[in-house]
């Protein structure tokens, strides 16, 4: 048993470092410091253009990054792992499992809302402020099925519903919030269905 030991500890410190890896990679990618002013911009009521980031400038891959599960690189949801399971630490994945939030146990429903509003509604401003830079990348002309009206509605959808969700989490409102996460991950579907390569 003595002689695994040394083989146990090493692998412990290996996955240690792994995980921790991971966890610096948000923490690393670019965008990030200038997605989230943007998304304080959007918290305090203003167009994430005023946040003074040049939206064009930022890699519009690395934004929507940040939206993946903390342990594939993206920010997840609060200010650190281990609050949500990890199948939902990610804003993407709680959008999709708010989508499906089951209200009709609706007091669970709410307390559930009530405990996660302040994570959900600043992960819904960080989605408004990917979707900026998303309009600031807007294709230039048609190519094929990729039509830049396109582009520009599931754009403008993903904003909306983005700040609808906000507005729905912050009234505690189960049914609106399952309607309205439905609506945002249809415009993120519909325009990846489209201009994901």
């Amino acid at each position: 048993m003595r002689q695994h030991a040394p083989v146990i500890a090493g692998g412990l410190a290996v996955l240690a470092l792994g995980a921790a890896l991971l966890a610096a990679r948000a923490d690393e990618n670019p965008a990030k410091a200038d997605v989230l002013k943007m998304a304080a911009a959007v918290e305090k009521g203003d167009d994430a253009k005023k946040a003074g980031v040049d939206a064009m400038k930022l890699d519009l891959n690395e934004a929507m990054g940040l939206l993946k599960l903390r342990n594939k690189e993206g920010l997840g949801l609060g200010p650190k792992a281990g609050a949500y399971p990890a199948n939902q630490d990610g804003i993407e994945a709680k959008i999709i499992a708010l989508a499906k939030l089951n209200v009709s146990d609706l007091k669970k429903a709410e307390a559930e809302l009530k405990k996660q509003a302040d994570d959900l509604t600043k992960a819904a401003y960080i989605t408004a402020a990917v979707a900026a830079v998303s309009e600031a990348h807007t294709p230039a002309k048609k190519v094929g099925d990729k039509d830049p009206k396109d582009w520009v509605k599931f754009t403008d959808e993903m904003k909306k519903s983005s700040m609808d969700l906000a507005a729905a989490v912050k009234k505690g409102d189960p049914t609106e919030v399952k309607k309205v996460a439905g609506k945002l991950n249809s415009s993120c579907n519909n325009c990846h269905g489209i201009f994901r390569d």
